[in-house]
This record gives C-alpha cells, sequence and structure tokens, in this order.
C-alpha cells in the first residue's frame, strides 16, 4: 500500500481524507506507480472512475485472486469517497477473512472508522479507531499509527464528553462462576481468589466487570462503547491483565462503599467543568455502545440535568445515564455522605429525562443467566460470525506479533 513520503498528500485533520499538496510530485508518484498501487494515486488525484475501473480489471484477474486484500482496501476508498460508505463497509467486512496479521487488522479498523465517520456515526467511528491504534501500534510504521490516532482524536473532539465506568460491585449474583469465567480455568481463579483473600472483597468485585461475553471481558465491551470519550475513569479494581484503551482507575474511599460514592470518586478523578457532558455506566452494559449517542441527547440537546434509559417493564437503569457535571456535582454535595447510598438518590430533585428502551440496550449482565442470555442474544443478531470489531481484540498479545 502506497504511504506518505514526499509525493505530495497528506491527511486532512478535517476530513481524515488524503489531499495532494503537490499535483506535481503526485502525478509523478502515479507515473512510476505498479499496478496494485495506480488506484491510490488515481483516488486522491480526483480520478475516481480511472481508479474504480481499475480497480475492478484487478481484482477479476485470476492471478490475483489468492490474495486480494489490497485491491480490497482501494475499493473500499473508493466507494467511500463516491458518498457509499455503507458499500465501503460492507467491502472492508468481506475482506476481513484475509486479515491474518495484526497490522491487517488495524488496517481494516481503520478504514471501517473511515466509513463510519463519513456515515456521522462518531461513535461506530471511535471503537474502530481505537482498536486500530490498539492492533496497530506494536507492528506498523509509527505515520501509519498516528493517522488512527488522528481519526479517534477528531472524533473525540467532536464528541466532548468523559464517562465514569461504575466496576467495583461485588457482583454477588455471579457466584463461584462468574470467577471461574474471568480466569482462564477453574484452578486460576481459585489461585486467584487466595491471592485476594483480605483486600476488601476486590477478586468478588473483579469477577463480575472480567466475566466474559464474545471472549471479551464485560468492562471492555463498555470501555469500547465509550472509546469517543476524551477522558474515561474506570472506579474499581484495576485488572492485572492489558485493559483496552488505557482508562484511568481510581477507588471510592473506603472500597465497597457503593455506588454513589464510587460515582463521587470517579468526578472528582474526572474534575470536570460544570458544562460538561459526563456519562456513568455500570461495567455490565455490553450492548450500551449502539445508542450513546441518543444517551448523550437529554444533556447535549434538550438542556436536562440528566437522562437515563428506561426498560419496557419501566425498571430505570440509573447507571445507564448522561449527566451535565455541574448538575451531578449539586446532586451529590445535596445528599452529604456517599457511603452506602442507592443511585436513584441522585435523582430525586434534578430534571432528568427517561429515554425508552424498547431494544434492550441497557441490559445489564448481573447473573449467571443474564451472560446466558447475552450470548444467545449475540448469535441471533450475528447468525455464523461475529462483526469484524468483536474478533480484533480478545486473541490479540499486545506483546508479540500474531
Amino acid at each position: 500500500m502506497a504511504i506518505m513520503d514526499d509525493s505530495g498528500w497528506t491527511i486532512d485533520p478535517a476530513t481524515l481524507r488524503e489531499v495532494v499538496t503537490d499535483p506535481a510530485a503526485a502525478e509523478a508518484a502515479l507515473a512510476r506507480a505498479d499496478e496494485l498501487d495506480r488506484p491510490f494515486w488515481l483516488r486522491i488525484l480526483g480520478r475516481l472512475p480511472e481508479a474504480a475501473a481499475e480497480t475492478q480489471a484487478l481484482l477479476a484477474r485470476p492471478a490475483l485472486g489468492t490474495d486480494p486484500w489490497p485491491l480490497l482496501l482501494h475499493k473500499s476508498d473508493i466507494l467511500r469517497w463516491l458518498g457509499e460508505a455503507e458499500q465501503a463497509a460492507i467491502v472492508i467486512e468481506s475482506a476481513w477473512p484475509q486479515a491474518r496479521s495484526r497490522s491487517r487488522q488495524g488496517q481494516a479498523m481503520h478504514k471501517l472508522g473511515l466509513c463510519w465517520w463519513e456515515w456521522g456515526d462518531l461513535d461506530a467511528a471511535a471503537r474502530c479507531f481505537e482498536l486500530a491504534v490498539t492492533l496497530r501500534e506494536p507492528f506498523d510504521p509509527p505515520a501509519e499509527v498516528d493517522w488512527s490516532r488522528q481519526g479517534l482524536g477528531r472524533v473525540r473532539e467532536r464528541c466532548n464528553f468523559a464517562a465514569i465506568v461504575l466496576a467495583g460491585g461485588a457482583g454477588r449474583r455471579m457466584g463461584a462462576g462468574g470467577m471461574d469465567k474471568t480466569a482462564k480455568t477453574a484452578k486460576t481463579a481459585k489461585t486467584a481468589n487466595r491471592g485476594n483473600a483480605g483486600n476488601g472483597g476486590d477478586a468478588a468485585r473483579t469477577a463480575k466487570t472480567e466475566a466474559r461475553l464474545a471472549d471479551w471481558p464485560l468492562l471492555d465491551h463498555v470501555l469500547l462503547a465509550t472509546a469517543a470519550a476524551r477522558r474515561r475513569i474506570v472506579v474499581g479494581p484495576r485488572p492485572t491483565r492489558p485493559v483496552l484503551g488505557a482508562p484511568e482507575f481510581c477507588r471510592e474511599d473506603p472500597p465497597g462503599s457503593g455506588p454513589v460514592a464510587a460515582i463521587a470518586a470517579g468526578l472528582s478523578a474526572l474534575a470536570p467543568e460544570p458544562e460538561d457532558t459526563v456519562l456513568l455506566l455500570a461495567a455490565d452494559l455490553p450492548f450500551i455502545g449502539r445508542e450513546l449517542d441518543q444517551l448523550r441527547q437529554p444533556v447535549t440537546i434538550v438542556h436536562r440535568d440528566a437522562g437515563a434509559f428506561v426498560d419496557i417493564s419501566g425498571t430505570i437503569n440509573y447507571l445507564a445515564a448522561s449527566w451535565r457535571a455541574g448538575s451531578l456535582m449539586r446532586a451529590l454535595a445535596a445528599l452529604g455522605d456517599p457511603a452506602g447510598l442507592p443511585v436513584r438518590a441522585l435523582y430525586e430533585q434534578v430534571d432528568a429525562a427517561y429515554l425508552p428502551d424498547f431494544d434492550a440496550i441497557s441490559v445489564d449482565c448481573d447473573t449467571l443467566g443474564d451472560l446466558a442470555s447475552a450470548r444467545q442474544r449475540i448469535k441471533l443478531h450475528t447468525p455464523g460470525r461475529l462483526p469484524a470489531e468483536l474478533l480484533a481484540w480478545p486473541r490479540l498479545e499486545l506483546h508479540s506479533p500474531s
């Protein structure tokens, strides 16, 4: 694939598209490019019909059919530039079986991020860009990793919110099986339990957020969902494994003093401005990423103090919520000592909007039965395979190439 050098192009930080800075140099690069790189130069020079025709002709050649990866990336880029972002994303997903290295997986995630960016789904774009950075960083040239970082930073500028993720719940309803699902084996789980004896229950609290769904820890589902957040504060024990996205960790004081105390600790660590938008999320909401934009709207568009999802039974999930930071500060101050208080106490004196959650986006995983239901839900919604973004991370070894 062509890379940025002295050939007269760069990335426009506003559009995240390649732009020609020296037309003569770009034309010269096109003249000496091989047939696999010509579609790139034709595209950035604005000759999209030629780029599309040459790409399609190469894809039709049997000799090149054994590894169509670079041409499928070209095809996706051309479709995206033609305003067909959805079709471009479909091409990238069809190319996923050819992504047999971390570098290629990272490229695929980056290209999908660009598709979502141009389609206007900023949360989805951020998820892909964050995975792209994680996958590419150990293996790709720094300049290419920086393109993914640039995309992620641009999305975060546009979205402009922060997230506090509560990951310190005791997880008693998970039972011993919750710990088993956190570890590789039951033996490892028992060792972890013994090693955390006397630490205020950190082992049990970690177990719930580390329970696996689609081979992802529950915590990482929420961290990926909030990839567009400019900062993410996780209130709870820090896992011993690498954590997706390198969030900040803090603890309520004392540990185990309840969700309101955890919110207070997270807000103190965040130190937001009063007009900032802050999401309050439990760490066991694996499907929350699909509607974070809707969840922010009561604060960002309607200018309410807070917003939270309510399911079809009328149950409000107070930890699938958005807040204006100043309103949250005042609500916490009005409660006094937060230890042991229920989260609903924060909502009693504020102007909150309650959003109907018809699709169970805010469903949590409190029990092993909840986990089983979530697994079945994933199978039903993705028959035969998982989405590309779910396949990228679970088996990732951060310190060695695949």
